[in-house]
């Protein structure tokens, strides 16, 4: 069952240690482990929300990622514990951008990586999908919205 908390005042937040087979030579990590561990936190936004991955699936509903984005700050390292919040930037008819901020646990007061995904509704032949109306309160589609007057900049809606 959905919550019935609004989607954009959700943010899910996972810890992840960072195993020295995360990191590079340098003993930094590497750079697309934080895409893995985004995609970890968006399972459980989804968790947040009231429904699961699987639960969309089973729906015929899949989220391809179309655009990534990761503005690395500072370096993480082997054994630092982190941790991933996510949270909706904007949900429009047929696509959802999600947001991402990284910290390391103790050692940052500001988050080490910044970043977002966009991921495309289609069904499971790769078709564009529309949100299901019985999946707006998820993912936080507003039924009055006009995706075609709309822009978003750097997540923020504003009227074209």
């Amino acid at each position: 069952m959905p919550s019935k908390v609004k989607a954009a005042d959700v943010t899910a937040r996972i810890q992840v240690r960072v195993l020295y087979a995360d990191t590079d030579r340098m003993g930094i990590v590497y750079h697309a482990n934080y895409l893995r561990w985004a995609e970890a936190g968006r399972g459980e936004w989804m968790r947040a929300r009231g429904r699961t991955y699987k639960e969309v699936e089973a729906a015929g509903i899949y989220l391809p990622l179309v655009e990534s984005h990761l503005r690395y700050h500072a370096p993480a390292f082997y054994d630092d514990l982190l941790t991933v919040e996510t949270f909706i930037v904007f949900a429009q008819r047929a696509s959802i951008k999600m947001g991402y901020r990284f910290w390391v646990d103790g050692k940052t007061e500001k988050p080490i990586v910044t970043g977002h995904t966009i991921h495309a509704l289609t069904d499971a032949k790769g078709r564009v999908l529309r949100v299901p109306k019985d999946w707006y309160d998820v993912f936080g589609v507003d039924p009055k919205y006009n995706a075609d007057k709309m822009e978003v900049h750097d997540g923020q809606k504003s009227r074209a």
